[in-house]
């Protein structure tokens, strides 16, 4: 993952713990305690900051990659790529409608970068949202960051049904939710 992900993980941590508590969080991850943005990293150190962070604010990973991506958006996107974030879309369904485009665009940004790939189905009272990606153990990101666009646009979403439809090869995730 690039170092904008480890770096919104630190600035999250920091509003929660303060700095000692992300130097805790480092010396228990065995992992620097700066990243450059666009400098890609290994997912196993971001997979050990995570479970420092877990350890140390005594909650589970699913939870703390939600309240994660939920950051992401609010704090981290909002701030570094917010031109992009506002024309992707006006509303929810709109800009989810148009995630893998801005994944396009990031791609561009960030030389490597292996982007998910969505699936969408607009139903009307619901929304099927298929998460595909060959990176594992993100769903729940997914799930914050769907919960922060929610509030970016004042729009409220119902998490019907989450189904794991995962793979040898790929993490995938049916969300069904409703946006009121």
């Amino acid at each position: 993952m690039y170092g904008i992900v480890q770096n919104s993980l630190k600035d999250l941590v920091i509003s929660l713990e303060g700095e000692e508590g992300w130097q805790a969080i480092v010396m228990k991850a065995g992992t620097v305690a700066e990243f450059n943005d666009n400098q890609r990293y290994e997912d196993v150190d971001t997979f050990n900051l995570v479970a420092a962070v877990c350890e140390k604010l005594n909650i589970d990973s699913e939870e703390c990659l939600e309240v994660f991506g939920v950051h992401w958006i609010s704090k981290t996107t909002s701030e570094t790529h917010g031109g992009l974030m506002n024309v992707t879309g006006k509303n929810f369904r709109e800009f989810v409608g148009n995630v893998n485009l801005l994944h396009d665009r990031l791609s561009t940004a960030y030389p490597g970068y292996i982007a998910p790939r969505f699936e969408i189905s607009d139903q009307g009272e619901y929304m099927e949202i298929r998460y595909i990606s060959l990176r594992k153990g993100m769903s729940a990101f997914v799930k914050g960051i769907l919960k922060g666009l929610a509030v970016r646009f004042s729009e409220n979403i119902v998490f019907i049904k989450q189904v794991d439809e995962s793979t040898d090869e790929l993490e995938c995730t049916l969300f069904l939710i409703s946006v009121e």
